[in-house]
């Protein structure tokens, strides 16, 4: 009975990850998808027909995570392009300034 415990692990663990990400605690994210990783991978391929719900869970988890991931490094990238245009104008300014 090894697996069913594991796989509950997992299952928390991956709650753990969504609610990390729902918030933007990405650090907190990594280091939880650290600990479950060599969890998942231990799992084996063939599971009891009573883990087939929480499986489905998972994946639906997983689902949600990547797409707040996609989400958050969409505005990351809107972030960084600001701030380069940013950086740009004021050096400009700057060079602008000092004629």
């Amino acid at each position: 009975m090894q697996a069913p415990a594991s796989l509950d692990r997992i299952l928390q663990l991956t709650k753990d990850i969504e609610l990390a990400t729902a918030v933007g605690d990405w650090p907190r994210a990594a280091d939880l998808a650290s600990e479950r990783s060599p969890l998942v991978m231990s799992l084996a391929a063939q599971q009891p027909a009573e883990s087939i719900d929480k499986l489905k869970a998972l994946l639906a988890l997983d689902r949600m995570i990547l797409g707040y991931a996609e989400t958050a490094q969409s505005e990351l990238a809107t972030e960084y392009t600001r701030a380069m245009r940013a950086v740009r104008v004021a050096s400009q300014y700057e060079r602008v300034a000092h004629l």
